[in-house]
């Protein structure tokens, strides 16, 4: 919802929104191609991230090359879609590794698109560094300082659920927001 209303001014409702995310995030891409139609977003494209298909029984799961075949998977998605003006990218692993080593950062400012990331938890001097220059336009967590409300005390209304348990990032609040990123030494 808080995406939605958020890129609707900022880009128009006749902007290309390209919508990455896991096929297995049903709900999630669900959820958001409904609020970007309902705010009159209907240039919407969702790709899936892709990776390799399973390791066989005797081979370990690789976080590296899972985290890899991710950047890989986004890179091609954003090189389809080269006339998408905002690039929401949900769903993918908290880390955010595979966000930094995405090829979009090479493009000049006004060939590159803006970037919204939804549901990175892990935020390090990194991430806030991207929304400083620009490279992020808004990055949306899990609110690590509150604890979801009990079943019978969920807002009706999504601004006041969201506001309870996400945090919506942008350049203009970012310094406030510090608190919720960590340093890497």
């Amino acid at each position: 919802f808080m995406a939605a209303n958020y890129i609707r001014p900022v880009c128009g409702s006749n902007s290309k929104i390209l919508l990455i995310s896991p096929d297995s995030a049903i709900q999630l891409n669900h959820s958001l191609l409904a609020e970007f139609r309902k705010v009159g977003l209907h240039q919407v494209v969702h790709e899936n991230i892709t990776f390799p298909d399973n390791p066989p029984d005797d081979k370990l799961i690789n976080p590296v090359a899972d985290r890899a075949a991710e950047t890989s998977s986004i890179d091609a998605a954003i090189a389809r879609h080269q006339d998408a003006r905002v690039v929401v990218i949900a769903g993918i692993s908290p880390s955010g590794v595979s966000l930094q080593k995405l090829k979009v950062y090479k493009l000049l400012s006004e060939r590159r698109p803006r970037l919204i990331i939804i549901g990175l938890s892990n935020l390090t001097d990194w991430c806030a560094k991207m929304i400083r220059d620009g490279f992020f336009d808004a990055v949306i967590t899990p609110d690590p300082t509150r604890n979801l409300p009990a079943a019978d005390k969920i807002p009706d209304n999504p601004v006041e659920l969201f506001a309870h348990c996400f945090v919506f990032i942008t350049k203009d609040n970012l310094q406030r927001n510090m608190r919720f990123f960590k340093s890497r030494k």
